[in-house]
């Protein structure tokens, strides 16, 4: 595409005028051949017209695949394939279309531009011939006229000398009558010489005019030949470039998958085992979707860890974890370390470059705008750099003073990401932080960064011998205030928990950390009380702060957890949230086994006041605690003293 465009843009030929002298140019001022020109154009509509049909008809296979014809990882890769393939010729096609009209007018425009310039040619070749044969009948004219005033005044001279005297032997004195004959004819040739005078004169002012002609031809052709560059290589812009090289790899790496699909596995975990990691590659450059896709499914954290281990020495491994950043970043099961590297990787494309990495997400998840995904991935970006900022006041010494992305994708309409402060590949213990309703990336992860920051420096100073990883777990979908009374974005959060929770021992291998804790606000203590009954490990401790409630019926025995904590203020958005189950769902304090501390009334302490569980004033580097209201996990509010206890040492006191 890009090819053929250059070369119509450089279609410039030799003139079949040779001479230009007579408008003062040495080469042609308007160059190129119109019908050079139409007919490349006419050729880029023929290729854009093929490329449309060959569109058509992969859209027609592409709708064939899926049930009950084939189906499996393999046919949504060859499906993905199709669906890129024809996009880029639907592109190509557009584009084709676009530099032929560009064309087609460059070959007007160059028609007219050399419509002028050789009539104004014309012009001034027949001007400078009209002047040439104007000055030499005007030498010839003035010869005739220089040689009868002569001769005129010779009579004169003659006529006057010999007035009324008798003049000499051989001497002939004209009459009155013959001089003025004589002045009659000087008269007549000096009349005939400004006719010839005008001529000339009318000539040259057709020969400045043919010139000015010539020029405004020139500079016409140089103004409308910029403009045909410029729609050329607008049209050319953004090309779709296949790569030959990755087709070989691509279809040895969709047999494979064909093969595991066929032998029964047919999941990304069969994928996995089955293919090496320099196969994987091209499957996720023809289909970016795939990695987005594939965290809809994903195996076990241990299945995960477990191929990890097979996998983490291959050389081809640094390549994959390059092609496809967004899943790897996103697998539980993964080393930490890694998947922070591979988030930050999408988080800086994100960012330059926000449209391609939105429209790769699978659509059924990505937010609803790109604006809004722009706005949260520019929320987190600068929640990671504040974090970045304080990440010396981190407890556990340099090599534990790290900020972690462990997740960033896409659910259910939402940005998630999920941001740690501490190691989580070596942290002795870690607490995941739950959100509650209304909680989004650009509308409260910092100040969650801010809580965890300071309860992990409360809780070292509790118990110095641990080492600390606070996770702000922004990884699902909150509900709206409306939403607050049905289970389904509870629910939903769930799983995605529950393997994000088992990730934390899968991912470390005989280093798993020796405390997890769960801490959920609001809405995200309904969350977690569902999370925790799917995971595989148990948690240590799980604190809810003003919950809105655990399904009626869940008793502590039923969640994976060694002790179950509550606590509440005079919090009557917490006990509204719960009124408007209409008794689907129960306060947690009320539930055998679950053990309350309070949130006010603690000596030493600060009452927390309301619903909050962080609250601020100020912004960015200027935020600070609320001095007017006490959150949950507020600085010296009762609640974080309790939080700070449990997690540092498994109980309040």
């Amino acid at each position: 595409m890009r090819g053929a465009l250059h070369r119509l843009a450089g279609a410039r030929v030799s003139s079949e005028v040779d001479d230009w002298s007579p408008l003062l140019f040495e080469d042609d001022p308007t160059p190129g051949d119109p019908e050079e020109v139409d007919t490349l154009a006419h050729q880029l509509k023929w290729v854009a017209q093929r490329l449309e049909a060959q569109t058509m008809a992969l859209e027609r296979i592409h709708s064939r695949v899926g049930e009950p014809a084939w189906s499996g990882m393999a046919a949504e890769v060859f499906a993905g394939r199709v669906l890129t393939v024809g996009e880029r010729h639907r592109t190509a096609a557009s584009q084709h279309r676009a530099g032929a009209a560009v064309a087609a007018r460059w070959s007007h425009d160059l028609g007219e531009a050399h419509a002028q310039s050789r009539t104004a040619l014309h012009v001034a070749v027949e001007a400078l011939s009209e002047i040439e044969h104007g000055h030499q009948l005007l030498a010839e004219l003035s010869a005739a006229f220089l040689g009868s005033e002569a001769a005129a005044k010779a009579l004169k001279r003659t006529f006057a000398m010999y007035q009324g005297l008798t003049p000499p032997p051989g001497v002939t004195v004209p009459t009155a009558s013959q001089l003025a004959a004589v002045e009659r004819e000087v008269h007549a040739a000096e009349q005939a010489l400004d006719p010839v005078r005008r001529h000339i004169e009318t000539a040259e002012q057709r020969l400045s005019e043919a010139r000015a002609q010539g020029i405004r031809a020139q500079e016409q052709h140089a103004r409308r030949e910029r403009a045909f560059r410029d729609g050329m290589e607008a049209a050319a812009t953004g090309a779709p470039r296949f790569e030959p090289s990755t087709r070989g790899e691509f279809v040895t790496a969709l047999s494979k998958l064909t093969t595991a699909d066929l032998s029964g596995g047919g999941g990304f975990l069969t994928a996995l085992e089955r293919l090496t990691t320099d196969q994987w590659a091209p499957l996720v450059t023809e289909n970016p979707q795939l990695a987005w896709k594939a965290l809809d499914d994903p195996p076990s954290p241990d299945e995960v860890a477990a191929w990890w281990g097979r996998v983490k020495d291959s050389p081809g491994l640094a390549a994959l974890l390059k092609k496809a950043p967004e899943l790897f970043g996103n697998l539980d099961g993964i080393p930490f370390g890694v998947r922070d590297a591979c988030n930050r990787a999408v988080l800086k494309k994100a960012l330059k470059d926000p449209a391609s990495v939105y429209e790769a997400m699978d659509p059924r998840h990505r937010p609803g705008s790109l604006d809004e995904f722009v706005r949260e991935a520019k929320a987190l970006d600068e929640a990671l750099r504040q974090a970045e900022a304080y990440k010396h006041r981190i407890p556990g010494g340099p090599e534990n003073q790290v900020v972690q992305l462990v997740n960033f994708r896409a659910r259910n309409g939402a940005v998630t990401a999920a941001v740690s402060l501490g190691d989580l590949d070596r942290a002795t213990n870690v607490t995941v932080n739950v959100p509650g309703a209304g909680s989004t990336l650009a509308g409260g992860l910092a100040p969650h960064l801010r809580a965890g920051r300071d309860l992990a420096r409360a809780a070292a100073k509790e118990n110095p011998d641990a080492t600390y990883a606070m996770v702000s777990w922004f990884g699902y979908r909150a509900p709206a205030p409306p939403e607050v009374g049905a289970p389904n974005r509870a629910m939903d959060g769930a799983k995605p928990l529950a393997t994000f929770l088992d990730g934390l021992h899968a991912g470390r291998p005989g280093n798993a950390p020796e405390r997890v804790n769960v801490t959920g606000h609001s809405y995200g203590s309904t969350t977690a009380s569902y999370a925790l009954k799917l995971t595989k490990y148990p948690t240590t401790t799980f604190t809810s702060h003003g919950s809105v409630g655990f399904a009626t019926g869940t008793t502590a025995a039923d969640l994976n957890v060694g002790e179950v904590f509550a606590t509440e203020s005079n919090d009557l958005i917490a006990g509204f949230g719960r009124t408007i189950t209409y008794g689907s769902r129960t306060d947690p304090r009320d539930i055998d086994g679950v053990r309350v501390f309070p949130s006010v009334g603690v000596p030493g302490t600060r009452d927390v006041t309301g619903h909050d569980l962080h609250p601020e004033v100020g912004e960015g580097k200027d935020a600070r605690p609320d001095s007017d209201k006490v959150g949950y996990l507020s600085p010296r509010s009762a609640a974080q003293r309790g939080t700070m206890e449990i997690i540092a040492n498994g109980r309040p006191k």
